[in-house]
């Protein structure tokens, strides 16, 4: 959990210009390695929304494979199993979450504004990509070993997140509070945006953002009325 081309002076048969930085067409045509990154985030968008809306068993390779244009064993390229596609996804959700805690840990201010800017970022992180939703597990769709990873990670972030509130108790920016209760509602508010949110609905993912970070100010401020 713990943290994460030189031009070439002449083209050669293949390569490019010095412009281009010696690669080949330009530029313009993205890598093998590239592609399959592209395919990659493909499989697991579809597969996040899949479980999403279905429920890791409601869920098959099939209809995965079908929604994105590809036969079974096309799809096992990426994935061996519905199971390796579910802690793909949670890796890229913890990986995710630790990239929005450190920035806003790193952010200047009291520890509501860290709290708040982090709640910002997570709620910002959610809304713009289904494959790193923060998905909750459900009992018995991960491996023993991969269940255990994720759980380690989770906890991690959940204590992490408790200190962070109680930072704000001890500087006085956040109202005497159970820090282990405050970080539950917390994320359990964060974790149903990735249920209802849809691109392109009443709501930008911006303002979204904002009013999670000024409802959690709101919330734990120590003068309601300010």
């Amino acid at each position: 959990m713990d943290q994460t081309q030189p031009p070439r002076a002449a083209a050669q048969a293949g390569g490019g210009s010095v412009a281009d930085g010696g690669r080949p067409w330009g530029g313009r045509i993205v890598s093998p390695q590239a592609q399959r990154e592209l395919k990659e985030e493909a499989v697991l968008e579809c597969a996040a929304l899949w479980f999403l809306r279905h429920g890791f068993h409601g869920a098959s390779l099939s209809d995965i494979a079908r929604d994105l244009g590809l036969t079974k064993p096309a799809l096992y390229h990426y994935a061996r199993n519905k199971e390796e596609l579910l802690y793909k996804l949670h890796v890229r959700s913890l990986m995710a979450a630790k990239r929005a805690r450190d920035e806003a840990v790193g952010t200047p201010g009291t520890g509501l504004d860290r709290l708040a800017r982090l709640v910002r970022n997570v709620v910002m992180i959610m809304t713009g990509s289904p494959v790193q939703t923060f998905m909750a597990m459900e009992p018995g769709t991960l491996t023993p070993q991969h269940a255990q990873e994720v759980a380690q990670a989770l906890h991690w972030l959940s204590h992490d997140l408790r200190a962070l509130v109680a930072a704000g108790v001890a500087d006085g920016s956040i109202t005497a509070c159970d820090p282990k209760l405050t970080t539950f509602i917390i994320i359990g508010a964060q974790n149903w945006v990735a249920r209802w949110y849809r691109a392109g609905g009443e709501w930008d993912r911006e303002h979204i953002a904002d009013a999670y970070a000024d409802m959690v100010r709101r919330m734990l401020r120590p003068d309601p009325a300010g």
